[in-house]
């Protein structure tokens, strides 16, 4: 009788289970159709960095993809994220404690018998084993709740990781492109030295023999002088991002990188990008999945609030022994055992209850705004590259245009300076117009490359390490 009582409690509270339920909070996406400029609607490549082909810049992102230090904490991050999640699933099971104990004991009676002059003694002996077993029974998804939002977070982790080797990836993108920028940049002001130093010479030959002017060859020394410092100053330059992207791959500093590319030019964007359409931005940008993941984290978390205020419901059983001797400790006479259950509720007053509710509603719905801001975000992000490459484009043909009437000027301009029609300031001005407009049409290309990068990176795409054979 006692048993089936027992039993049919159990039954009854196990009946009691319920499914852990949320209200999830509204987001309100208006996603456009179609991108307001016209592009390749085809899948976005997954591998969209090998479309620039630099042998050299491949091999520094492989090296950084697996030798980063912050992308190797972001994985221990993601390792430490699944083993809380395995962790929160033994929240669910049966909690034995088991004990042994022993103790002897003596104690001296000084005087006893009384008139006596000697001791007693008397000693004893105890010892004991126990079992308890503790579980408390989910009934209202309270532990259910606990479980998912970490394997949700460990989720949201991984989605993190991934966002980091996109941004690892465009990071040591935009280094290498500006390092290009500045070796090109550099040699570029090394032949307007050299360019400067026979205008010098020609500027002082005039001087002497009475043909030009002191003021001639002061310009030219000045503007020589102003050559070699921007020689050095895209060195250093030069220098500096090198340094970064051995950081990025992972590497120690050393002059390889400087000495290994000093040829290198900037490549040509690839022709074509396919943008697909707005919409996949939801499922291919990591950090908006990892946005979404967490709204569902954070409306389990009011779940798990509202369950929290409910009894807790548990289960106890005990069983052992005592004996004052230790081979009668497992006999039958000295077994005991109990079973029984528990309900504990925290009494928590109206407006503590309300408080602890709405702080969790208030981060759902933070979430939600934050969702939705990041779309947002990479919306305008893909339309501004989108826009910018047209624009760039148009500014690379009207920079070229520049640099070709600036050497039809500094030709023309030579030849009257040989013919004495001219003066040193005259050429001097010619050289440094078509020097500048050098200057910037590498820097347009540059900016190219760059929006390129970013549009890819707008874009959004997995990130797969490269296995070694």
């Amino acid at each position: 009788m006692k048993w089936s009582m027992i039993f049919l409690l159990f039954a009854g509270l196990l009946g009691c289970r319920q499914t852990t339920s949320f209200n999830t909070q509204d987001i309100q996406l208006e996603m456009p159709g179609s991108w307001s400029l016209e592009g390749n609607t085809n899948s976005v490549s997954n591998d969209w960095w090998h479309s620039f082909a630099v042998p050299e810049l491949q091999q520094l992102i492989q090296d950084a993809l697996s030798h980063n230090h912050d992308l190797k904490i972001a994985a221990i991050r993601v390792d430490r994220a699944r083993a809380e999640a395995r962790m929160s699933t033994f929240a669910s099971r049966p909690k034995l404690d088991l004990s042994v104990s022993g103790e002897k004991r003596q104690s001296n009676f000084i005087g006893i018998p009384f008139g006596g002059n000697g001791a007693s003694r008397s000693r004893y002996e105890s010892y004991g084993t126990s079992a308890a077993l503790n579980w408390e029974l989910d009934l209202w998804g309270r532990i259910r709740a606990g479980q998912t939002i970490a394997r949700t977070e460990a989720k949201a982790v991984q989605h993190d990781l991934e966002s980091a080797r996109l941004s690892i990836v465009a990071q040591l993108m935009r280094l290498w492109v500006q390092w290009a920028e500045a070796q090109i940049q550099s040699r570029l002001a090394s032949e307007s030295v050299l360019l400067l130093e026979q205008t010098l010479s020609q500027s002082e030959v005039r001087f002497e023999t009475g043909r030009g002017r002191a003021l001639d060859v002061r310009l030219s020394k000045a503007n020589l002088s102003e050559a070699k410092a921007t020689v050095v100053q895209w060195r250093i330059r030069s220098e500096k991002l090198a340094r970064s992207m051995e950081l990025l791959a992972g590497r120690n500093p050393s002059q390889a990188q400087t000495e290994n590319i000093e040829l290198a030019r900037l490549p040509s964007p690839p022709p074509d990008v396919p943008i697909g359409i707005p919409a996949e931005l939801l499922t291919r940008r990591p950090d908006i999945a990892a946005g979404l993941v967490r709204i569902y984290a954070a409306n389990l978390s009011v779940a798990e609030a509202h369950a929290n205020l409910l009894p807790r419901v548990g289960l106890t059983a005990s069983g052992g022994g005592s004996s004052s001797e230790l081979k009668k400790l497992l006999s039958g006479d000295s077994l005991i055992w109990s079973i029984g259950g528990s309900l504990s509720q925290t009494i928590l007053f109206p407006d503590e209850q309300q408080t602890r509710i709405n702080s969790r509603s208030l981060k759902a719905e933070e979430a939600v705004l934050h969702y939705r801001q990041q779309i947002m975000t990479a919306l305008h992000e893909v339309e501004n590259s989108l826009n910018a490459g047209r624009l760039l484009d148009d500014q690379r043909r009207q920079t070229a245009l520049t640099v070709a009437n600036a050497r039809e000027v500094l030709a023309l301009t030579e030849r009257r300076y040989e013919l004495g029609l001219t003066n040193a300031a005259v050429l001097l001005d010619a050289q440094r117009r078509l020097t500048a407009a050098r200057s910037a049409l590498i820097s347009v290309r540059r900016t190219e490359l760059e929006n390129r990068i970013d549009l890819h990176l707008a874009l959004g795409g997995e990130i797969t390490l490269e296995v070694e054979s």
